[in-house]
């Protein structure tokens, strides 16, 4: 508090002066976002808030964060919980009285202690978060430990540790090279996924009546080699559109030596499903009486080492209740593949898989 409150008015001087219509806020960890009664002295966002307006800076919005794991071993699912919602609801009553908004950050990473959060948790974090009136809410990126290792020392992958502290939501990351565990869309992509999946649902903008979910089956789908488009429909202009990268998790050689073999998330010569969840019927998918179609571009880096491409699915979104990973999906795949192609609503499968080159691009036409 002695020096914060004028550093940041000098940085916020700065960048206005530069970009006057950017926003410019603070982030501050718990417990200085709590409220007094939570967190007693050490609640100090108001006085913060109080100093930037003295400099004339007053922030144009607040993020707070509190991430539950530090937390739940010791106090319980209930007590964690008033916590995190007291958090959102105090950021929330400091910034109306300053008239910006407030956002908070849950936890879906591995924090230092190796503790990932499960499902409940994740599910929890939300509703926390909602019932405390925040603007709005989002997710910390990094993992910051492998799955129930901890570091002994600047080198090596550490030891594990004596107590469970892993809730597995879908696939733990084990040490990547960078990070120190990678990003959680890069090592641990389903845990991302659902949990903004389960954020979109709790304000309902998905529904399995008005999106689907893009499955698609190949071999050696390697780290971003490949992008995927669709067309959207007439009335949303008849164009291209990204709709996201094959696997954007780390390959082998991404991970340290001695990590995990079972926790590592590469693709690299298997066959594999992925995933593109949430999509809009009403933007990609037209509809001739009950057939369903949909125009998908493949396009292959340069950089690619090529891939064959088995089948395309446009399956019915799933709701989160029901979320299966992208290793249940490629088993639902290799198992029932009559399944997966009668409760599709249009698919394309090559008894002999399609080449994905590099530098190529491909067109497929679904139905």
């Amino acid at each position: 508090m002695r020096y914060g409150p004028q550093a940041f008015s000098h940085l916020y001087k700065a960048i206005k002066e530069v970009m006057p219509y950017a926003e410019v806020g603070i982030f501050m960890h718990h417990p200085h976002n709590a409220s007094r009664q939570m967190a007693g002295s050490w609640s100090s966002i108001r006085q913060f808030l109080e100093r930037c307006t003295g400099y004339k800076a007053t922030p144009d919005f607040i993020f707070a964060d509190f991430y539950r794991g530090y937390f739940a071993r010791g106090y319980g699912m209930e007590a964690t919980n008033s916590y995190v919602e007291d958090v959102a609801r105090y950021t929330r009553e400091v910034a109306a009285d300053y008239g910006i908004r407030a956002y908070q950050l849950g936890q879906m990473h591995t924090i230092k202690l190796g503790y990932t959060p499960g499902r409940l948790e994740i599910d929890q974090n939300i509703e926390a978060m909602t019932r405390g009136g925040i603007d709005g809410m989002g997710w910390y990126w990094p993992n910051y430990a492998s799955t129930n290792y901890t570091r002994v020392s600047g080198d090596g992958i550490g030891e594990p540790l004596a107590y469970q502290v892993s809730y597995d939501p879908f696939v733990p990351n084990a040490w990547g090279k960078t990070g120190p565990a990678g990003s959680v869309y890069a090592t641990s992509k389903d845990r991302f996924v659902y949990s903004y999946l389960r954020m979109a649902e709790k304000y309902n903008r998905l529904d399995s009546t008005t999106h689907f979910d893009l499955w698609i089956d190949g071999y050696d789908f390697d780290h971003a080699e490949h992008r995927v488009y669709m067309k959207t429909s007439r009335q949303f202009g008849g164009q291209w559109e990204l709709v996201g990268h094959f696997n954007p998790q780390h390959d082998k050689e991404a991970y340290e030596e001695g990590a995990r073999e079972e926790y590592m998330c590469s693709y690299h010569n298997r066959w594999h499903a992925l995933a593109f969840h949430g999509l809009s019927r009403e933007r990609y998918l037209t509809r001739d009486g009950h057939i369903w179609k949909a125009s998908v571009r493949i396009e292959t880096s340069n950089e690619s080492d090529g891939s064959r491409l088995s089948a395309l699915y446009l399956m019915p979104y799933r709701a989160t209740r029901h979320y299966i990973t992208e290793d249940q999906i490629t088993r639902y795949i290799q198992d029932q593949p009559r399944w997966v192609k009668i409760n599709s609503r249009a698919s394309s499968v090559w008894p002999r898989p399609k080449d994905l080159k590099p530098a190529e691009s491909v067109n497929l036409q679904m139905k």
